[in-house]
C-alpha cells in the first residue's frame, strides 16, 4: 500500500510541479515560487488522542524558503490528492489538526514559520458545505464570537475557470485541462500539442483520480511505438485497447459457441459480440468513473439500466 501511495503521489512530488501548482492556484500564473527554493518536508505529524501517540499523514510536503537579506520559511503541503475525488465533511477538522501539529513542532524552535496546506478536490460534483469550522461544527451564536473559525484552502480541480488552465505550465495543466472539459463534455479529448515532461508519473496519477486502470495499462503498449506523450493519443490508445480486449474476449467466446452450431455462426456472432462487449467495456468505465450515469449508459447500450448493470456485473467477472 505504502508504494501504491508514493507512486501516486510521484507527480506532485516533483519541484517543478509542486511550484507549478502553488504558483496556479495562489498566484494565477504569476511566477512567485521557484523548483529551486522548494526542499522536502516531512508529511508526518504526531498528535495525542488520549495519552497514546498517533501519526497522520499529508500526500506531499515541502519547504519553501526564501533568501532576500533574510531566512524566510514556509512549509507548504498539499492534502487529498490521490484520494480527495469525494466529499468529505472532516476535511476541515482533519486539516486542522494537521496544521496545529505543524505548528506545535516548532515551539521548540527559534525560526518559526507559517503554514499552508492545499486541499486538491477532483470530484465531479461541487464540494459540499463544509469549508469553515462554523460549517462543521454546530455553535450557539451567543458563543460565536468567541469561538476561533477556521477555513481550508480548498481548490475543486473540475470546476476552476476554464481560463484557469493557462495558469499553469507544468504537466499539472493536462490534469487541470482533463478534468475541467471531462465533466462537461465525457467524450472531450484535448487539442493542445504540449507533450508530457514526466509520462510516466502523470500516468500513475491519472489512473488514481479516475480510477481507470487503461492510464497505467496503456504504459504496457511499448510494442505499439512507446508509451504516448500526449493526453490526446492516451485516450485514443486506451480506448482501442479497451474496444481490442471486448472484441477479443467477444472472439473467444464466438468461436465456442461456433464448435457447437457451426464455425460460421461462430464466426458472426463472435464478431458481433466483440463489437458489443467492446462498445459496454467502454460505457462501463465512463459510467465507474462517474462521467456516465447508469441510465445514461444503459440507453446508449439499448438496455435497460437493470440489463445493463447486469452486463456490468459479467464483466467484471471475467475481469
Amino acid at each position: 500500500m505504502a508504494e501504491k501511495d508514493i507512486s501516486e503521489k510521484a507527480l506532485i512530488s516533483l519541484n517543478d510541479v509542486f511550484a507549478d501548482i502553488v504558483n496556479g492556484l495562489l498566484f494565477q500564473g504569476r511566477q512567485i515560487v521557484c523548483e529551486d527554493m522548494l526542499t522536502d518536508a516531512s508529511a508526518y505529524s504526531t498528535y495525542d488522542d488520549l495519552g497514546t501517540q498517533r501519526y497522520q499523514e499529508r500526500d506531499v510536503a515541502k519547504y519553501l524558503v526564501l533568501d532576500n537579506g533574510e531566512r524566510t520559511r514556509v512549509r507548504i503541503a498539499f492534502l487529498g490528492i490521490e484520494n480527495q475525488t469525494g466529499y468529505d465533511p472532516d476535511m476541515v477538522i482533519r486539516t486542522l489538526n494537521y496544521d496545529a501539529a505543524a505548528y506545535r513542532a516548532e515551539l521548540d524552535q527559534e525560526d518559526r514559520y507559517p503554514v499552508i496546506t492545499l486541499v486538491l478536490y477532483f470530484g465531479d460534483r461541487p464540494w459540499g458545505k463544509n469549508k469553515t469550522l462554523f460549517d462543521s461544527v454546530e455553535i450557539e451564536e451567543e458563543y460565536r464570537p468567541y469561538v476561533n473559525d477556521y477555513r481550508i484552502n480548498l481548490f475543486e480541480i473540475a470546476f476552476l475557470p476554464e481560463e484557469s488552465v493557462r495558469w499553469f505550465r507544468s504537466d499539472f495543466k493536462i490534469v487541470v485541462d482533463y478534468f475541467i472539459h471531462v465533466r462537461k463534455d465525457p467524450d472531450y479529448r484535448p487539442k493542445d500539442p504540449v507533450r508530457f515532461q514526466h509520462t510516466y508519473e502523470l500516468l500513475l496519477l491519472m489512473a488514481a483520480l479516475t480510477h481507470d486502470h487503461r492510464f497505467v495499462d496503456v504504459m504496457e503498449d511499448d510494442d505499439e511505438g512507446g508509451v504516448p506523450d500526449r493526453m490526446e493519443s492516451i485516450l485514443e490508445r486506451a480506448e482501442i485497447r479497451g474496444r481490442a480486449e471486448g472484441e477479443a474476449r467477444g472472439r473467444a467466446e464466438g468461436e465456442a459457441l461456433g464448435r457447437a452450431e457451426g464455425e460460421a455462426r461462430g464466426r458472426a456472432e463472435g464478431e458481433a459480440l466483440g463489437r458489443i462487449e467492446g462498445r459496454l467495456s467502454v460505457l462501463t468505465s465512463l459510467t465507474k468513473k462517474g462521467i456516465l450515469s447508469l441510465e445514461d449508459a444503459a440507453k446508449e447500450a439499448d438496455l435497460s439500466p437493470e440489463e445493463f448493470q447486469k452486463k456490468m456485473d459479467e464483466l467484471e467477472q471475467k475481469e
